[in-house]
């Protein structure tokens, strides 16, 4: 997987979208603040991946795989028609930990943004891993449904310990949770992206899926 480009504009386009500068324009302090930040954290980022594939049942509003049985219409709705399903977990590793924490204990305004800033870069690299399997899958005539998180509409946050285990992910990438229910490293996410036969001609991705309408982060548009 290649590295990112910290100068790439959808970065800094979606940094700012976290950092809440949903239409307007950040000044040029916080500008050159987000440039900082993203080269920092593309330069200590070292994204890592684990993935399982499982036959999938979805029986009305219950989604069942490997040894999860989880109860989401949003997921339902999102795996209609699909046979099987991917668990995926991917982490960006320790190191962006250890670059938040040092400048946590006197320069705030930085870990804000280096904030924002990482949950760009984890996207990104998300996209881009995406994009790799899709393509791989439509070798065999299989088409890859948008990937979807737990906290997207109804889909239990939870469900993201069950997810860990299904991929072993602290034996494959050193990804945990907590007993308070955080991943660590914290720059990590965990999702499911359904596999069907049938190729979607318009595809609802990321905000689109979710019903939290009145999200600070929500995309314009959706």
């Amino acid at each position: 997987m290649t590295k990112l480009d910290f100068n790439n504009q959808r970065l800094f386009r979606e940094t700012k979208r976290y950092l809440g500068y949903q239409k307007g324009e950040a000044t040029t302090a916080v500008a050159e603040l987000i440039k900082d930040a993203l080269q920092e954290v593309t330069e200590v980022a070292k994204p890592r991946f684990s993935n399982r594939c499982f036959p999938l049942v979805v029986d009305s509003e219950t989604v069942t795989f490997g040894s999860v049985s989880t109860k989401s219409a949003a997921l339902a709705e999102n795996l209609k028609g699909c046979q099987e399903i991917l668990v995926i977990a991917c982490t960006l590793g320790t190191g962006i930990d250890l670059l938040i924490r040092r400048y946590s204990s006197g320069d705030m305004a930085r870990v804000v943004v280096l904030q924002a800033a990482s949950a760009a870069v984890l996207e990104a690299y998300l996209d881009e891993y995406n994009e790799e399997l899709k393509t791989e899958y439509a070798k065999s005539q299989k088409h890859l449904r948008p990937r979807f998180s737990p906290g997207y509409g109804d889909f239990d946050l939870d469900s993201q310990g069950m997810i860990l285990r299904l991929v072993e992910a602290a034996k494959t990438i050193g990804l945990t949770l907590t007993d308070g229910g955080m991943l660590t490293p914290t720059k990590s996410v965990t999702a499911v992206i359904g596999i069907g036969d049938e190729k979607l001609e318009c595809e609802r991705t990321g905000c689109m899926n979710c019903t939290k309408t009145d999200c600070t982060y929500r995309k314009d548009g959706c």
